[in-house]
């Protein structure tokens, strides 16, 4: 279930635990764009070369 759908559904019933349904969805989408950005970081300056300056 993607978070559109998650939330359409929670739309139809309004029960709360289709809500906190769609929060665990919008929550996992979330991490998964932290977790890239940390690695992104991480890397950086890893394999810097000398630079010489004249």
């Amino acid at each position: 279930m993607n978070e559109t759908d998650a939330w359409n559904y929670f739309m139809q019933t309004g029960h709360v635990n289709d809500y906190l349904a769609y929060l665990s969805v919008q929550q996992a989408k979330n991490a998964g764009k932290e977790l890239e950005k940390g690695n992104e970081d991480s890397d950086r300056g890893a394999y810097t070369e000398r630079t010489e300056y004249r």
